[in-house]
Parts: structure tokens; C-alpha cells; sequence
């Protein structure tokens, strides 16, 4: 009941409030079998448009002709849009005819080339944000929120190169708050240090690397603080990685230039400074496992054991593995599997390794680093 849908149309538009963002659209209060619509001028704008009979569908009648004459100059086109139902009607003859301009054909828009807004919104923002004047002329989360949610999907990656203050890490928040989104950021970011003297310097903060990541940290805390979209997994947290040398030490020497005294430092192939979190990585990295993936340990016999994503990685970098705990990890069922190459108890064990996930878990992939 198209009539009684655009009375109720027009009620509700009347009882928003002025504010209100659909009071923009209230002269879409029409509806039909296509959608929404509101009844446009049909005239042409400059004058001087073609004058031709057209009948009124109910009453047979010929229709009041625009002074100006009709935007459709060609009256068989007219017909065309009549019978594929885009031609708005009165209920007699006496009113003239609109174009029917349908929502669903002009729900997408250019954006604008320039957004305007006050430069020094943002830095009050973040000033108050950070309990600090730490940066110059910080770019504005909102305007960079607005932007992402133009040209972004809900699962996409946002990478930025220079991230300075990582604004743009806050923008991609709010707009996953506001539409319970799940977009991913990258920021990058040299390990420059803060001026002397200045006011992140004074404040404990001896890089810009530091400030960015206690800025995600407080912007995400604040986002959570307010109302979010339902759907969203409200997730704030970041990882932090820098770029490190290896992890394995440098063992491609000539024959020649090793001497017997220090073999047994080639035992173990990794560098001693280096953690099992380092390891991990590594090896997450070496496999394309995604770095965003939940990451949790556990202490199975005694020792320390990576689960990425439940079963995707499991990782053991301890040393004095027993075939009992091969013989429990392979009942996980992981989809891959690494252990510390000089970790096990004896060479019978790492030999025994293969074959025990080929009885528990033969689908496992095994490495050892």
C-alpha cells in the first residue's frame, strides 16, 4: 500500500528533530515498487523544451504542459519511462507530472575534494588525549575516520608509511567503533628520538616510536569509554615489532677458520640475547602465518609452549624435550609444529619426533629451528 507508506513517510519525517540526519533526505517520502523516491521538476531548466500531448494514466485526460515545455524532448522516451513505471502522476490530470528520483540511484556520491575544519580542533584533542603538547600540527582523526570510511571495506588493511603521531591508527578505531568494522592498521615508523629538551623528552618519551604507541594505547582506551557499534569485537590492541638482526648465529665458516677449542659453540645455531618470542616470530614470518593471529602460551611438562590460534603454530624452543612431551604436543594436533633443534633430551628423541606425529598427528607439519 504505496499511499499509506508514504503517509506514514511524511509523519515520521515530521516527528524528527531538526538535527536529525535523515531530516536532509525528507523529501524522500514517496515510495513504490523500485523504493524510495521524491517527485522531480520534469520541466526543462533553461526553457524552450519540447510541448507534446501526454495523458493522464487514470483519467485519459491530456496533463497541464510545463511553460518551460518538457525535459524529454522525444515523446516516444516518455511513453518508455510511463510504462516502466518513472514517471510521477497527481491524482487527476489537473497537476503536472514529475520524474520519479529514486534513493537506491543516488545512494553512492563523489566525495568532496576538500574537507574544511578547524586545524586546531585536532590539537586540543590530542593535547587533552595525552596530558601533553607533544606534537605539532597533528593531522585530525575525524576528518581521516571520514576518509576511511569512504574508500575502506569493513575488513580491509590500512598501511601508513610515516605515521608520526599514528593518527591514523586512532581514525581506523573510531571508524571500527562507529560501524563494527574489523580494518587493520600497519604503522610505520622510524625509531627517531625526541628533540631535547622537549616536551615528550621531558615527559619520559626518548622516541617517536614511544609516543605513537602510548598514543594508540590511550586513544583505544577512550574509544571503549563510549558508546560502540554492537557488533563490534572491540578490539584495540596492537603488536610491536622492529627490525632486528637474526635470530641464528653466523655458523657458514671455512673449514680452515674453525678451530677445535670452539666446535661446541656451533652446538646450539642461536644467537644467546635472543627470547622464545623471538624465535616465534621468526618462524611465524619464515611460515606466512599472519602476525595479527591470538597468540597464547602454556606450561606443559614443566615447560613453555606457544599456541598460535589454538592449532595453527605450536611452538616449544625449551630445551631437554622428552619423547613424553612430543608424544603431548602431538596430541594437540597442530597444523604445524617447531621445536628448538639442540632442545631435545638426546638425538633418539629428535630422531623419534617424525614418527610420533606420523602415529598422532599425521597431517602436522614439523621443523626445527
Amino acid at each position: 500500500d504505496y499511499s499509506t507508506i508514504t503517509k506514514e513517510m511524511k509523519s515520521w519525517y515530521g516527528s524528527l528533530s531538526a538535527n536529525h540526519p535523515s531530516k536532509s533526505h525528507k523529501h524522500y517520502s514517496h515510495a513504490d515498487a523500485r523504493g524510495i523516491y521524491f517527485p522531480a521538476d520534469i520541466s526543462s531548466p533553461g526553457g524552450g523544451g519540447s510541448k507534446y500531448e501526454v495523458l493522464h494514466p487514470k483519467t485519459n485526460k491530456p496533463v497541464g504542459i510545463p511553460s518551460r515545455g518538457w525535459v524529454i524532448s522525444n515523446q516516444k522516451k516518455f511513453t518508455e519511462l510511463i510504462n516502466q513505471d518513472r514517471i510521477h502522476f497527481g491524482e487527476d490530470e489537473t497537476s503536472v507530472p514529475c520524474l520519479k528520483k529514486h534513493l537506491i540511484d543516488s545512494e553512492l556520491q563523489a566525495p568532496y575534494s576538500v574537507f574544511y575544519q578547524d586545524g586546531r580542533a585536532s590539537s586540543k584533542r590530542l593535547r587533552r588525549l595525552m596530558n601533553g603538547d607533544f606534537f605539532d600540527y597533528p593531522k585530525d582523526e575525524l576528518i581521516l575516520k571520514e576518509i576511511i570510511a569512504m574508500v575502506t571495506g569493513n575488513d580491509d588493511i590500512i598501511l601508513d608509511f610515516f605515521s608520526g603521531s599514528s593518527t591514523t591508527a586512532h581514525s581506523v578505531m573510531l571508524q571500527n567503533a562507529k560501524d563494527g568494522g574489523d580494518r587493520i592498521f600497519i604503522m610505520v615508523q622510524l625509531d627517531e628520538n625526541t628533540k631535547k629538551e622537549s616536551a615528550a623528552c621531558k615527559a619520559g618519551f626518548s622516541t617517536i616510536s614511544e609516543l605513537s604507541r602510548e598514543r594508540i594505547r590511550k586513544a583505544g582506551k577512550k574509544i571503549l569509554e563510549n558508546k560502540c557499534h554492537p557488533d563490534w569485537n572491540q578490539d584495540v590492541g596492537f603488536r610491536a615489532f622492529q627490525v632486528g638482526s637474526s635470530n641464528m648465529k653466523d655458523v657458514y665458516y671455512r673449514p680452515e677458520n674453525i678451530r677445535q677449542s670452539n666446535m661446541l659453540n656451533h652446538i646450539d645455531n642461536i644467537k644467546e640475547d635472543r627470547t622464545a618470542e623471538d624465535l616465534l616470530f621468526q618462524v611465524m614470518l619464515d611460515w606466512g602465518i599472519d602476525l595479527t593471529l591470538p597468540i597464547c602460551s602454556k606450561t606443559v611438562q614443566d615447560k613453555i609452549v606457544f599456541f598460535v590460534d589454538t592449532n595453527v603454530l605450536v611452538a616449544c624452543f625449551e630445551t631437554d624435550v622428552t619423547e613424553a612431551l612430543v608424544r603431548e604436543l602431538a596430541g594437540y594436533s597442530p597444523l604445524r609444529m617447531v621445536f628448538r633443534d639442540s632442545g631435545f633430551t638426546n638425538d633418539d628423541v629428535k630422531i623419534n619426533v617424525e614418527q610420533i606425529f606420523r602415529q598422532f598427528s599425521p597431517e602436522t607439519e614439523i621443523r626445527t629451528i
